[in-house]
């Protein structure tokens, strides 16, 4: 079993803090006394509060904390020469791991129980994933749909890269589309010009003849570069297709955002906002993995000294609640995929998926909440089991 998360960026995170908890525990406890230092201060304790309160529990819990913790955590370690996450991308979990650390060695019962923990959340993600369909197929593609939205939004107010295009294209939107669009608004008072798009009737009677003819030419360039495999258009298709909400008419939607997006710079802050969010979370969740394990070492030198198993308790309750992470993000992508489905039932453009994405605030939203309510929610279930 070698799946160290969902995305690369989090298995190979959680893969080099496992690197360093098993670097920094035989550093402590092998190459310096730090060790011997906690175990001989343990150890003296231990014996001091046993003969001052005649009870033999306290040597008797140094014991017990010293060997389960040389012979499970400190002295076990496994080889794990190549690592993968759940939805390998272009740029692999190994690859991006070696760029780390090129150590391949791991503390074996720490790696069980974080790929232990993975492996269960994965299988229930991948159990609901097929109730929903191929259109929520979380495990495949996570947030996949909301940075298609991103993408999107982003192709449509960059630059026509083709100089020539951009150029013709800027050339009839200031000398024919506006124009017209002028002609009509002063004919019907009122009228929203945005909302107009390059083929409208309304607008299109306005057209001379060669204005006419240009933005037939420019119109099949634009649908090439619409058409074109490295842009996000023939994904979002399918998934338009995937989610039931495909019109004939999307690809004049996108035509119509491109001729905006020329002559009315975006104000929509808030769609890179939320999507920020879906691309900052595998990393946020890689590093709290990464210091979770990094911290491993450091634990076992203070329970060695003070025998607080309740120190253990708190670092398993923030170990299940980084753990619980990533069904939480599941969570939050499929109430935000449900929205979309709403959303786009509710709409008669396909605008609103790269121009208007509002389902993706509430992902966003989601996402930052689920760590927070999950915490809370782990804490009290770990005290009521400490109160039963």
């Amino acid at each position: 079993m070698n799946i160290f998360g969902l995305t690369p960026i989090d298995a190979a995170l959680s893969a080099w803090g496992l690197t360093v908890s098993l670097k920094w525990t035989e550093f402590l406890f092998v190459q310096s006394a730090l060790g011997v230092v906690a175990l001989a201060m343990g150890f003296l304790w231990s014996l001091w509060e046993s003969a001052r309160n005649a009870n033999f529990k306290y040597f008797s819990m140094f014991v017990f904390i010293a060997l389960t913790g040389s012979l499970l955590f400190l002295g076990l370690k496994r080889q794990e020469p190549v690592i993968k996450s759940m939805a390998e991308g272009s740029v692999s979990a190994q690859s991006i791991k070696e760029t780390l650390t090129q150590e391949t060695q791991m503390p074996y019962v720490l790696t069980f129980f974080s790929q232990t923990a993975d492996a269960l959340s994965i299988d229930l993600i991948g159990k609901i994933d097929v109730l929903l369909g191929t259109s929520g197929q979380f495990l495949k593609s996570p947030f996949g749909i909301q940075k298609l939205s991103w993408a999107a939004h982003q192709w449509i107010h960059r630059p026509v890269s083709d100089g020539t295009l951009r150029r013709d294209l800027d050339n009839f939107i200031y000398e024919h589309y506006l124009p017209s669009v002028a002609m009509y608004s002063n004919a019907n008072e009122g009228s929203d010009l945005t909302s107009l798009s390059m083929e409208d009737a309304r607008v299109l009677s306005h057209y001379s003849a060669s204005g006419q003819g240009q933005w037939e030419n420019i119109k099949g360039r634009l649908l090439n570069l619409i058409n074109d495999t490295q842009g996000p258009w023939v994904n979002i298709k399918e998934v338009f297709g995937q989610m039931g909400i495909l019109n004939e008419h999307w690809e004049d939607d996108v035509l119509s955002s491109i001729v905006r997006g020329e002559w009315k710079p975006p104000s929509y802050g808030w769609v890179d906002a939320a999507s920020m969010v879906f691309v900052a979370f595998p990393y946020l969740e890689g590093w709290a993995n990464f210091c979770l394990f990094a911290a491993f070492p450091f634990l076992m030198l203070t329970m060695l000294i003070f025998r607080r198993l309740n120190v253990l308790l708190r670092y398993v309750e923030i170990f299940v609640w980084v753990k619980s992470w990533m069904l939480g993000g599941a969570v939050a992508y499929w109430v935000s995929l449900a929205a979309a489905y709403i959303q786009g039932q509710s709409s008669t453009q396909a605008v609103w998926f790269w121009e208007y994405p509002y389902y993706l605030t509430i992902g966003a939203a989601l996402l930052i909440l689920m760590p927070i309510v999950s915490f809370i929610g782990i804490h009290q279930c770990f005290q009521w089991c400490n109160r039963s």
